[in-house]
C-alpha cells in the first residue's frame, strides 16, 4: 500500500497567517480609535453640562443680587484662574471660607455633589470648579476685553489657550459658554 501525502491539506500557510493578523490589527485599531473618540466626546459633554449648570447658578445669582459676581481677570495663568474660580465658588455659595462652601446650612446655587472641585497645590483653602481635564473653569466679570457680559469657558482637552482671543474662540477644543452681548445691568 502506497501512502500518498498531500501537502497543504491541513494548517495555514505563512501568507494566510500574515493576512489574518493584519486584518485583526486593522479591526483593533478601528475599535480603539472609535472608543477614544467616543470617550473624548463624553468629557466634552460633561464640561458643557457643567458650564450650563454654572450659567444657571450665575443667572440665579444675578436675579438675587442684581448683577453677576465680580471676579476681575488680570491674567490667564493657571494660578490666577484657580484664585478667580475660588472667588466665583465662594460668591455662588455665599461663603467666606472653604468650610462654608460645603456646609449644609447655606443656600447653594450649585449642586456641588454633581460638579468636580479642585484645590490649589500649596493652599488647600483655595477651592475651585474643575473641568474633566483637571483645569479650573475660567470665569471673569467684567470681561477683560471690555465687552458686555461675563466670560466662562473651559480650556478643553488640549489645555492650549493662553488668553481669550479670536484664535481661542475658533479653536474646536475650547468649550465656550460666555454671554457676549448680554445686558450687564
Amino acid at each position: 500500500m502506497n501512502r500518498v501525502m498531500r501537502r497543504g491539506a491541513s494548517g495555514f500557510t505563512l501568507v494566510e497567517l500574515v493576512v489574518v493578523i493584519a486584518v485583526l490589527g486593522i479591526l483593533i485599531s478601528l475599535v480603539f480609535t472609535a472608543g477614544s473618540y467616543v470617550f473624548g466626546e463624553q468629557e466634552s459633554k460633561v464640561a458643557r453640562m457643567h458650564i450650563n449648570v454654572i450659567r444657571l447658578a450665575l443667572d440665579e445669582y444675578k436675579l438675587r443680587e442684581g448683577d453677576y459676581p465680580e471676579v476681575i481677570c488680570e491674567s490667564f495663568g493657571v494660578e490666577d484662574e484657580m484664585l478667580r474660580g475660588n472667588e466665583l465658588l465662594k460668591s455662588l455659595c455665599y461663603a467666606e471660607e472653604k468650610d462654608e462652601i460645603f456646609g449644609a446650612g447655606n443656600i447653594k446655587l450649585l449642586p456641588l455633589d454633581k460638579l468636580l472641585t479642585g484645590t490649589m497645590e500649596d493652599n488647600d483653602q483655595v477651592v475651585y470648579l474643575e473641568d474633566p481635564w483637571g483645569s479650573p473653569y475660567i470665569y471673569a466679570y467684567p470681561r477683560p476685553d471690555g465687552r458686555a457680559g461675563y466670560l466662562l469657558f473651559s480650556r478643553g482637552p488640549d489645555l492650549d489657550c493662553a488668553d481669550y482671543t479670536e484664535d481661542d474662540v475658533s479653536d474646536d477644543n475650547l468649550i465656550d459658554s460666555d454671554n457676549i452681548g448680554a445686558d450687564s445691568d
